[in-house]
């Protein structure tokens, strides 16, 4: 087997370990059942504060379901994640994300988005059937639930 490629298996057991601890730290806190009740389709996400929105392409929708158990799963339009969020109240926190790596060249932007999105909400709200996942007031990403036509 080459360094490299050992390299590699030593990364993703380390991210699948490191998933599985905070998935442990995290599940102490279940998501509401509003969260949970339905697989969620992307509308819009922004990289960063102030930035415009991006919007997915129709084939290439990213995807996100919540678990009761605070587990959660889905595709950023291109790559599957698993990962885990700990919801109190309104405020949520995503960790333990894990990413499979395939290059889609026309879906990348989002993907990026989207990951960080995760990376850097803090807060939620559901209004009109649309989860907004939120940094201090600026939402970053809305999904809409499946249960919705688009």
């Amino acid at each position: 087997m080459s360094r490299q490629k050992f390299n590699k298996m030593k990364t993703n057991l380390f991210s699948t370990l490191l998933g599985s601890v905070m998935l442990m730290t995290l599940a102490c806190t279940s998501p509401k059942s509003d969260l949970t009740a339905t697989e969620w389709s992307l509308v819009s996400v922004r990289v960063k504060s102030g930035d415009t929105l991006l919007t997915p392409r129709i084939n290439n929708i990213p995807t996100l379901k919540i678990s009761s158990d605070g587990t959660i799963s889905g595709t950023t339009g291109c790559n599957r994640f698993i990962g885990n969020v700990a919801v109190t109240g309104n405020t949520l926190k995503f960790g333990g994300i894990v990413v499979t790596h395939v290059f889609c060249p026309n879906a990348m932007k989002v993907e990026n988005a989207v990951l960080n999105a995760f990376n850097s909400v803090d807060n939620y709200t559901i209004e009109n059937g649309l989860l907004l996942l939120k940094k201090n007031s600026e939402v970053y990403a809305t999904f809409q639930s499946s249960l919705n036509t688009r």
